[in-house]
């Protein structure tokens, strides 16, 4: 399939190498903001020269050979360019989060409804080798069985993530917090019910600007409790604590070197390998749900749901 990219930045820089890399896939085009950002983003990521290079959205989406088109544009870019994608039937990967603001969020969620397009979110942790075995491993719980999930995670993401500083919205959430959430709710909602209640508290205390550190309490439907602790000031491990009437199942490190991840299930070690591109795998979700008409594995109702939690 042709697939174009929107946003020749840090994550599209990810998407364009593993497009490059499948065999059943082309990088056909890229759209940015100025030539010479496209241009140095095609050398950059040694994608082929006769990529279409465009600073034109509206001509880039009309484009019949264009057969995805991959939204990595700034978070407060989304609803624009996803509401006129959706108008040509254009299928489409979202970077996550899906968008800004609940009534954006709304607005999607209705042009969505009228259109033949599939939708994908960019939650390219749900293809973490580990996470997904954990995943298997959880459904052979019951609801009753679950009491408490903590889950731990911080990463110096000043830097990398500085742009969302300054852009009077979220800077942790939609750094860390939103992929927390998202796994949360992939893990928990198919045994204990959606979330029912919801308390965010964070912290501005080093920049003031917008949020760097966040604490989230979480309640589902059966009545289980979750805790989500975020920053992009430290390094914390990435961790997860499953408290259960059998004992404790636990993970950590799972961003880490793989040589660090590690899995137990009550008091079974869970081998696994983290060899795989998560990049490609979402991209190669989207091609099967597009061929098959199905729903991709992160669907634009996840999407959704995850905004409404990140609002609280």
């Amino acid at each position: 399939m042709n697939i174009g990219i929107v946003g020749p930045g840090r994550v599209a820089a990810r998407f364009a190498k593993s497009i490059n890399s499948m065999p059943n896939a082309t990088l056909f085009g890229v759209c940015g903001r100025t030539a010479t950002t496209v241009e140095d983003f095609i050398n950059k990521t040694d994608s082929d020269q006769s990529c279409i290079q465009s600073i034109n959205f509206d001509e880039f989406i009309q484009n019949d050979l264009l057969d995805i088109i991959i939204i990595a544009t700034p978070d407060n870019m989304h609803t624009e360019l996803v509401l006129k994608a959706l108008q040509f039937n254009k299928q489409l990967l979202i970077e996550k989060p899906l968008c800004t603001s609940l009534e954006e969020a709304e607005n999607i969620m209705a042009a969505a409804r009228n259109s033949t397009s599939t939708i994908a979110l960019g939650y390219h942790l749900r293809w973490h080798a580990g996470l997904r075995l954990l995943k298997q491993k959880l459904q052979t719980l019951n609801s009753n069985e679950i009491y408490h999930i903590d889950l731990n995670w911080g990463h110096t993401f000043i830097q990398e993530a500085k742009w969302r500083q300054n852009s009077g919205l979220w800077w942790c959430m939609t750094t860390l917090g939103t992929h927390c959430i998202d796994i949360i709710r992939w893990y928990f909602v198919p045994i204990c019910g959606e979330v029912d209640d919801l308390n965010i508290i964070s912290s501005n205390a080093k920049f003031n600007t917008t949020d760097e550190t966040l604490m989230m309490t979480m309640r589902f439907k059966n009545g289980t409790t979750a805790n989500i602790n975020c920053s992009i000031l430290l390094n914390e491990p990435f961790s997860l604590r499953i408290h259960t009437e059998k004992g404790l199942i636990y993970a950590d490190d799972m961003m880490g070197l793989p040589a660090n991840r590690k899995i137990v299930f009550y008091d079974e070690v869970l081998p696994f390998n983290c060899d795989n591109d998560l990049y490609s795998d979402e991209i190669n979700d989207l091609m099967r749900a597009i061929q098959e008409n199905s729903e991709p594995e992160v669907t634009l109702s996840d999407g959704y749901k995850n905004m409404c939690n990140m609002y609280g």
